[in-house]
């Protein structure tokens, strides 16, 4: 540093690039020897998600002859990581009968189905009703109706629930009911003897009209995905998707199968995985089981979000780490103006693809 031995002050500050707002400022008085190097070690300093800080560092020589090569100058922007926590929203009833939930992008409800209740419940991110609709009841003598699956089709600005017939502990039925924006019954069909299994527990959009994926759920677990077309009552099932680990709930799909990120959790686990066909993206574990989860769907430049049922009873909204964006070799798709995300590539795979599924 110096033929001499020096004493100076090294010191540190960050400021928020967008507002030149102070954030952080440390200082270290430090003593070094001639002609030697050292390192100083400052205060800690958490960032807030996706912003950009300038940091700059600098020493403090009394009567330093060339005070031009003191300072250094760095940007850095902080990302959010899979499953970091960024808001919690308690449910509207503590009865922990709360299933699956989808995202309306028109009006940014969220909307959850509470099977105990045949009642959708839309919310917004402070937990306060926006919106409350009586789904049909198919109960049949003994055999009682319970709503589990719900989604938002965006291509067609309707809603479809999976809604499942159950005599004592055995499942009799599996339907798929359609209703309108405003949850007037449309259609309804049932999916027994459709190959797709008698208890589909989650649904997911699935980037075209009337499109959705599910997954079969075989207890105690399940390793398949379907792509069904609803509108083909006789003949759903179009694709589907093996995987080497088990499937409970999925969210967030793109437009084909093979392109798609799914979020995941074992039956009654507190443990979600974010992946793609390709490869595991993150995994995050909970103080409760996993009962839904869905993407948050926003505009191109983005982070993607999504909420998470813990339990029943309580919403956490999560990151996924990803970034609605368009690469290079990539492609995003727009539908009915409502941007979906690209797949993320060179992730070691977990599953293989499978057309026409038997």
């Amino acid at each position: 540093f110096s033929n001499t031995s020096q004493n100076f002050y090294v010191k540190a500050e960050i400021r928020d690039s967008s507002t030149n707002t102070r954030v952080y400022r440390d200082s270290s008085f430090v003593s070094i020897g001639p002609l030697r190097r050292d390192t100083v070690q400052l205060g800690s300093f958490t960032g807030s998600p996706q912003t950009t800080y300038r940091i700059l560092g600098w020493t403090q020589l009394s009567g330093d002859p060339d005070p031009s090569n003191d300072t250094v100058k760095t940007y850095s922007t902080t990302k959010p990581f899979f499953g970091a926590i960024i808001k919690e929203i308690a449910l509207p009833r503590n009865d922990s009968a709360f299933q699956d939930i989808t995202f309306k992008t028109l009006d940014n409800q969220i909307l959850i189905v509470n099977s105990a209740r045949d009642t959708v419940f839309g919310i917004n991110e402070n937990g306060a009703i926006l919106s409350k609709y009586r789904i049909v009841d198919l109960s049949q003598g003994s055999v009682q109706d319970f709503p589990f699956g719900l989604y938002y089709d965006i291509e067609t600005g309707t809603f479809y629930t999976s809604q499942i017939g159950i005599s004592g502990t055995n499942i009799q039925w599996c339907y798929i009911v359609h209703y309108s924006a405003n949850f007037n019954l449309i259609d309804s069909f049932n999916l027994s003897g459709k190959g797709v299994g008698l208890r589909i527990s989650a649904l997911s959009n699935a980037q075209g009209p009337n499109l959705c994926y599910v997954h079969r759920a075989i207890f105690p677990s399940s390793y398949r995905i379907y792509k069904l077309d609803l509108s083909n009552e006789t003949s759903p099932k179009i694709d589907s998707i093996t995987l080497t680990q088990p499937l409970y709930f999925i969210a967030g799909a793109l437009e084909a199968v093979n392109d798609t990120i799914f979020i995941s959790a074992g039956s009654g686990s507190n443990k979600i995985n974010l992946f793609t066909k390709s490869g595991i993206l993150g995994n995050r574990t909970f103080e409760d089981e996993v009962r839904g989860i869905c993407i948050e769907r926003r505009q191109i430049g983005e982070y993607i979000n999504a909420y998470v049922n813990i339990g029943g009873y309580k919403l956490y909204k999560i990151s996924t780490g990803l970034r609605w964006t368009q690469k290079v070799n990539e492609k995003s798709v727009n539908y009915s103006n409502h941007t979906v995300p690209t797949f993320i590539k060179d992730i070691k795979g977990i599953g293989k693809f499978v057309k026409n599924p038997e």
